[in-house]
Order: structure tokens, then sequence, then C-alpha cells
């Protein structure tokens, strides 16, 4: 909670920042400060940056909806300042459009109730992300510019760009933060628990049924640990759930001998409900089920989930059997 006020003061504060390199005016050159003395430019400064600070913290309640109306309303009031201040007191002003569109997406990136609009919109998420890349980019390209037309003194104004480059440094710092924490929030969570599975808002096991279920359950259990489940181990799970009765040892002897799987009427139950399990993971693009390199080691290799680099599994039930 500290952190986040912490980092609303930073956004907000760059108002009284230009206000007083605008009435110090370092360089000596054009335009001069539109401020009578150091006591107005604090006054402004102060004033405009509670302005700021107040219509971030408003956007970056946790509990707020975030609807896109609200978005684009607090947005307005805030570039609006910018213009208005540009316009009528000094064009320094103009120069605060960009760290506050970077952040407006700081603040957004942070929240989760904005991502629960976007989480079935996997394409304009990963869009978000590529389009920050580039935006991080070509600020790093920009800041370095600066810097050496700094060095080179052939910036007119080079100790008030000074000033401006050292805060736009440290945006662009919490902006990458918040690009990685945008990374992490764009995977999709399969979260298991109580033997249920859990794909976002979506309860995996009402559709999948109790047999099928079970099968995933303990290939997502298997994944987090040695990654794959054989076939004795699920008929074990399964019976653990009377969901299916087998005599164990003639499953031992089955394994142990390596006979041929197919010849096990269990085995083609499990198969078939493997196969099925298989083409709803692809068709939501999920993942997939993978058999070993050879189909005889079945029995004591078993089967593996290969799921996608944006699917995260989360096991709150540690009584799961695995």
């Amino acid at each position: 909670m500290i952190l986040k006020h912490l980092y609303l003061f930073f956004y907000s504060v760059l108002f009284l920042i230009l206000s007083l390199v605008i009435h110090w005016n370092p360089s000596g050159a054009e335009p001069v400060s539109c401020f009578s003395g150091y006591g107005e430019a604090i006054v402004y400064g102060i004033g405009l940056s509670i302005i700021h600070y107040f219509l971030y913290r408003l956007l970056a309640k946790e509990k707020s909806k975030n609807h896109i109306l609200l978005i684009i309303t607090i947005s307005g009031m805030l570039f609006l300042t910018v213009i208005l201040t540009g316009l009528f007191l000094h064009r320094d002003y103009f120069s605060m459009m960009l760290p506050v569109f970077i952040c407006l997406q700081n603040i957004l990136y942070r929240k989760e109730v904005f991502f629960h609009h976007l989480e079935r919109h996997r394409a304009i998420n990963k869009l978000l992300y590529i389009l920050s890349i580039i935006m991080l980019l070509c600020w790093i390209v920009w800041i370095l510019m600066m810097g050496y037309l700094i060095s080179s003194r052939q910036e007119p104004r080079w100790i008030e760009s000074l000033i401006y480059n050292i805060y736009n440094i440290f945006l662009m710092i919490i902006f990458f933060i918040s690009i990685f924490d945008l990374q992490k929030k764009m995977k999709i969570r399969i979260l298991v628990i109580d033997d249920s599975i859990w794909l976002s808002q979506l309860n995996l096991s009402e559709f999948l049924g109790l047999f099928k279920n079970e099968i995933l359950v303990q290939l997502l259990v298997n994944h987090k640990k040695q990654g794959r489940i054989n076939c004795h181990d699920l008929v074990k799970a399964l019976s653990d759930k009377d969901l299916m009765t087998i005599n164990d040892m003639d499953c031992m002897c089955c394994k142990e001998n390596k006979q041929k799987a197919t010849l096990c009427k269990e085995y083609r139950k499990i198969y078939r409900q493997i196969l099925d399990i298989k083409k709803v993971l692809e068709l939501m693009q999920i993942g997939t089920i993978v058999y070993p390199e050879n189909k005889m080691d079945v029995v004591t290799v078993g089967w593996a989930l290969k799921l996608n680099s944006n699917i995260e599994i989360i096991i709150e039930d540690e009584k799961i059997s695995s």
C-alpha cells in the first residue's frame, strides 16, 4: 500500500519539478519563466501535482470496476492539464505528455481488475506486451539521443533537459518493472483445488466429468512433479476415487512384464479418455498430451502434459493423491 502511494507521488511530482526548473531557468535560454517568483512556482507546482495525484489514485483504486469510460475520462483530464499549462504557462509542460502516458500504462498494468476485462482476449494482451516493448526501446533510444545532445552542448537548454532526463530514467525503470508484471499477468492460470480444475472463471471439471477430470488432475499434478504418469499410477488414482476397479497385482504384473497395453480393457478405457482430454486441451489452446517415443513404453513411461508457454499450473490442494 505504501509502495503504491510512493509510485503515485512520483508520477504526480513532475509538475512541481517542472515548475521549479522553469522558474530557475539555469541555462538562461528562451522562453523565460512565467512565474513572478519561486513562491508562485511552488504554488502552481504543488496544486497541479495534487490534482494529478488524486486522478492517478482514482484510477489505481483496487475496487474500481475501471470501465473504459473511467479510463478515458481520467486520461483526458490528465492530458488536458498538461495541454492547458503548456499553452498558457510554459511550453516545457508539453514535455509531460509522454511521462503522463507512461504513468497511465504503469497504473493499468498493475491493476488486476484491468486484466479481468482482457483475460479472454489473449491477442490483445500479447499486442499490449509487444507495443510496450517497442515503446520502451524507442524511449531508451530517445534518452540516449538526448544524452548525446546534452553532453555535446548542442541542446540550448541542456541543464533543464538533463533534469528531465534523470526523472525519465527513473520512470523508465518503473515502466520496465510494469512490463515484467504484464508478462506475468499474461499467463493463463490453471487452478487445481479440491479435485476441481479451474481455467480463469471456467470450471473444467463440470465439462469433463468425473473420470476425465481425475485423469487430468493427475496429469497436472504430475506435470508439477516428475512430469509423467503411467497407466498403473493412473489406475491406482482412479481406483482410490472408486472410478475404476482392478486387481492391483494384475496391474503391477502388466507393468513389470511389459505386456502389450492394448490387451488390457482398463488401459483401452483410459486411452480413449486421454484422447478426448487431448482434443479439449488443443481446442482451448492450453497444450496437448504427449506419448513416449516408443508407444510400447506407455505402460512404464506413461503420458505427459505439454503446456503452452503462457500456461501456469497452481496446485492448492496438497491432499490430491499423486
